[in-house]
């Protein structure tokens, strides 16, 4: 070893023994009072949040100008309104789609026996008919989109996501109601929605 590196090892050799027996106990006792320490709050000791970035009141925001936002109409729309008797299955769309079938909203109401609602059942079902339909006629069977048992009074639901009738590979989609209740009964059906992918 050359001999200025001699005096830097003894230094150093030097303060590990003195950290080693002379200052065990302080460095001990610093590093258990050195604890990480955790702010928990629950609901009822809520931290209460201003915002800082403010002007006037309002919240600064870096783009200017005015958005405006407004729905963009489908380019294949369609509403239906049929009336179905009591133990009837109208179709309601007049010939089988090749696209999907896109329900954005749905209103059921009941015209009961002599204009006093019983409490009828509807349904709404997606039956699929071959590639090479024409017409909805001949099928069925049909799987339910949608039921509401006891519709006395207007019933009108909403689908923000669209409830969609997939196609099948190869077919073509069409949508039937059907009720059930007293003989005699009606129930008034009111769809909108579109055609294809939106």
């Amino acid at each position: 070893m050359s001999r200025p590196f001699i005096p830097a090892f003894l230094l150093l050799l030097g303060s590990t023994v003195l950290g080693a027996t002379v200052l065990q106990e302080p460095l001990a006792d610093a590093a258990r009072l050195a604890q990480g320490v955790v702010i928990t709050n629950t609901p009822e000791q809520a931290v209460p949040v201003r915002e800082q970035n403010l002007d006037n009141g309002s919240i600064r925001v870096h783009e200017q100008g005015t958005i405006s936002v407004r729905p963009v109409v489908p380019a294949n729309p369609w509403h239906r309104v049929r009336i179905v008797n009591v133990g009837s299955r109208p179709f309601l769309t007049e010939e089988p789609s090749g696209s999907p079938i896109n329900i954005t909203s749905l209103t059921v109401a009941e015209n009961g026996v002599g204009g006093v609602p019983a409490g009828a059942t509807a349904f709404l079902e997606a039956v699929t008919v071959p590639a090479t339909a024409t017409d909805c006629s001949g099928e069925a069977t049909g799987d339910t989109l949608w039921a509401s048992t006891m519709v006395t009074a207007p019933l009108a639901v909403t689908f923000p996501t669209p409830l969609v009738v997939s196609v099948p590979a190869g077919s073509k989609v069409c949508l039937r109601a059907s009720a059930a209740g007293a003989s005699g009964d009606r129930v008034w059906f009111s769809l909108s929605g579109f055609f294809g992918t939106g």
